[in-house]
């Protein structure tokens, strides 16, 4: 780092969001998709630089929390945006181009460098976000949820059943399925196998 402008390391909030699931897209088509849905959250969140820093990577964005605001009302207010987008367009696309959000969320230090965030937080969220299930969540089918929310242990210790978070994320409950987080275990690129919670967005067909 000699010679690169390095800031403090502060304990920051890093959620990763990203497009998965479905037949490939076109290239780029899948990854700016979830882009454009994540600043139109953002947007409609009316979430600043004040909140939080959004950093664009190769396989989806990361976005890390600014200190002291209310994590838990900001969060649900991403997801609860995201699961009423990602329904809204996948009415009019068939089942294989069906639009699948996953958020993935851990709280570490982070450091500035050179204008980027860097530290194992940000490297957990995002290879979280590109994991794959081990192991289905508990009571969980097969549905694919439009909206999946993977945190680590200690974030869903804050997060997982604070009022903000349901009031923000959980509305609409007769569309919906179970809107409590249930354990999982996600493997990640790298080969290891990590304990995390889930909580997902899966509608119901009509009776």
């Amino acid at each position: 780092m000699t010679g690169l402008r390095v800031g403090p390391a502060i304990r920051r909030l890093a959620v990763a969001v990203r497009a998965c699931g479905g037949r490939p897209e076109p290239a780029g088509e899948s990854t700016g998709l979830a882009l454009a849905l994540v600043e139109a959250a953002l947007r409609a969140g009316e979430l600043t630089s004040l909140h939080l820093t959004r950093q664009v990577e190769v396989d989806g964005t990361v976005l890390l929390f600014a200190v002291g605001v209310d994590e838990p009302g900001l969060i649900g207010r991403l997801v609860g945006f995201l699961r009423t987008a990602t329904r809204r367009l996948n009415a009019r696309r068939p089942a294989d181009r069906a639009v699948r959000i996953r958020v993935a969320g851990d709280e570490g230090l982070a450091m500035l460098v050179a204008g980027r965030f860097v530290g194992e937080v940000v490297e957990t969220a995002r290879l979280l976000c590109a994991g794959t299930l081990d192991r289905p969540a508990t009571g969980e089918r097969a549905a694919a949820p439009d909206v999946e929310v993977l945190l680590t242990p200690r974030v869903r210790r804050d997060l997982g059943d604070h009022d903000r978070w349901r009031a923000r994320a959980g509305g609409e409950h007769g569309q919906y399925g179970e809107d409590s987080f249930a354990p999982v275990r996600v493997r990640l690129a790298d080969g290891r196998i990590v304990d995390a919670w889930s909580w997902r967005a899966v509608r119901t067909r009509p009776r």
